[in-house]
């Protein structure tokens, strides 16, 4: 059994260049006088910001290993904290101000903590035929905003297909999706005068959750919808041999991460293209979708803002690689001069397991998906 125990603090400056000064541009003209005579001129392109400072993280962490059985069976526990102070944020200025280069402020903190477990257990039989291996890890983490300045609470980030909005705000995950929470497809008249108010809204269009129950669906009924960082990572390996055939085996996924489709879906606020994913799946007339609106020029209902609708979850699991194989020995072996030769089929990127409706979960939507491989090999040895 062994004990562990950590502590550290590192800097981070990895912002640019002379951040702390307010740079000049020479290159301005300006126009003088009656004549509109232009010369030449200098002007700040932003405000100096000669406090700041390298945002500083500091992790404790504390271990614990043991081995069982004559090391066939390995158990390992990790716990670490890491907080980050001074995080490094660009501040944006009001147009008013006339300068186009936003300060760099040291606005809050962020906590990251959680646990990491591994255990593996190995073994062979009793008469040595049979051999087998396998492993398991998991870590968990929490990722959590501590301190925010005072006027930033909230940081809007995001924008474009979706409406997909993120926040950052004390408490909650950094850039975490920000929305409404979807609750269906109207499919009558009669459904939404029973509904509260949602301005516009029309037969196949989405319904919404009144969160603050006033009757009205607004602003004011948005919640926090999840966040891109996963909460468990996962993953998992094995072997088994037996004689001369042996299989090996790996796999990797991630649980409680969310992510916006984009282009994995499709533009509520236009007409769908026949080669949409979700064109098929789309309102067409009451009972046909309680999910997918209806494909509507202008979008008068705003489906496209951000929602449930369009943050998803991306768990997954995948079977990264998958081989099996045969050693050849004895007479055969030796009648042909060779000192080795095994065979062996493998499969790279076999299979993933997961409700997330684009190419890939670990990847951007708009991102090429990751291939399927398959490979045969002969190895020899003279």
């Amino acid at each position: 059994m062994k004990l562990r125990a950590g502590y550290g603090i590192l800097g981070n400056q990895a912002i640019g260049n002379y951040p702390y000064q307010s740079i000049i541009n020479s290159n301005l003209e300006y126009n003088l006088g009656t004549s509109q005579t232009v010369v030449p001129g200098a002007a700040p392109t932003g405000l100096a910001n000669t406090s700041i400072s390298w945002e500083k993280t500091s992790t404790t962490g504390a271990g614990l290993e043991v081995n069982f059985f004559l090391d066939k069976l390995k158990f390992i526990v990790d716990y670490y904290d890491r907080r980050t102070s001074d995080i490094l944020v660009i501040v944006p200025l009001p147009f008013l101000s006339g300068l186009s280069g936003n300060p760099h402020q040291n606005v809050g903190g962020v906590r990251n903590n959680g646990f990491e477990f591994t255990v593996d257990y190995a073994n062979t039989s009793k008469n040595k035929h049979l051999s087998y291996n396998v492993g398991f890890n998991i870590t968990n983490n929490k990722n959590e905003v501590t301190k925010l300045t005072k006027g930033l609470d909230i940081i809007l980030a995001g924008g474009g297909q979706g409406g997909t909005e993120t926040r950052t705000s004390l408490g909650q995950g950094i850039n975490s999706f920000y929305g409404h929470v979807q609750n269906g497809i109207f499919q009558t008249r009669e459904e939404i005068l029973n509904s509260p108010t949602q301005p516009n809204a029309q037969p196949g269009d989405m319904k919404f959750v009144d969160l603050n129950n006033d009757g009205v669906i607004d602003s004011k009924d948005r919640t926090y919808l999840g966040n891109f960082m996963a909460k468990q990572i996962v993953g998992f390996n094995g072997s088994v041999k037996y004689k001369n055939f042996d299989i090996v085996v790996s796999a990797n996924g991630d649980l409680g991460r969310y992510q916006h489709i984009f282009s994995v879906g499709f533009a509520a606020a236009r007409a769908a293209e026949s080669t949409n994913a979700m064109w098929a799946d789309r309102w067409t007339g009451p009972g046909t979708s309680n999910f997918v609106p209806r494909i509507v020029g202008g979008d008068p209902n705003n489906n496209a803002r951000s929602s449930t609708f369009w943050v998803r979850k991306q768990d997954f699991l995948r079977i990264q690689n998958l081989q099996v194989g045969y050693d050849f020995s004895g007479k055969l072996l030796s009648k042909s001069g060779l000192s080795r030769l095994r065979i062996y089929l493998a499969a790279q990127n076999l299979a993933t397991f997961t409700n997330w409706p684009g190419f890939d979960p670990e990847l951007n939507a708009t991102t090429y998906p990751l291939s399927r491989s398959f490979y045969f090999g002969i190895n020899l040895g003279i």
